[in-house]
């Protein structure tokens, strides 16, 4: 994660007051679990996002990105990605870290209108657009796999435990 990325992450938890996420739905896509999170501002659903172990989404593809609306998204409103310029105007950077290698804007955006559109959202027609601070919406929380031992590091993990617990018994 960019040194730019991290600051500007903690400078949203700074804005924020903690709350509890009200996750209204979920799914999993290549191997990924998602979470749909109830209304609020884009700065709360990331500081909700980070305590479900993930990022507001980062969407690679598009196939991704049609997944993620036909999945969570209803008409009439919008679903916040984790795309941002909150630390630069104009480049825009995701919460993950990852690279930005996709992006899909509606005709003139991301336009930074009234000199306060910081925040992405992805809409019913499946383009993106910027959003300011005190808007509302749906977010989509994604987290990443955790990795799991390997069958034979779990044995010996036990067989390790099992021997120490048998020394104990010594001892």
């Amino acid at each position: 994660m960019k040194l730019s990325t991290k600051i500007a992450a903690l400078l949203f938890a700074a804005w924020v007051v903690p709350a509890y996420a009200t996750v209204i739905g979920s799914a999993v896509y290549s191997g990924h679990t998602y979470y749909l999170l109830d209304g609020k501002t884009w700065l709360n659903q990331e500081a909700e996002a980070v305590t479900l172990g993930g990022h507001l989404v980062t969407i690679n593809d598009a196939a991704e990105n049609t997944w993620v609306w036909d999945t969570f998204g209803t008409v009439r409103t919008g679903l916040f990605i984790g795309l941002n310029d909150a630390a630069t105007e104009g480049a825009f950077v995701w919460l993950s870290g990852e690279s930005v290698t996709f992006t899909n804007w509606r005709g003139g955006e991301p336009n930074n209108c009234c000199g306060g559109e910081d925040f992405g959202e992805l809409a019913s027609d499946y383009m993106w657009n910027d959003v300011g601070p005190n808007h509302t919406w749906q977010a989509v929380v994604e987290v990443a796999p955790v990795s799991v031992p390997e069958p034979s590091s779990m044995f010996l993990m036990l067989a390790a435990m099992g021997s120490l617990a048998a020394l104990k018994k010594r001892l």
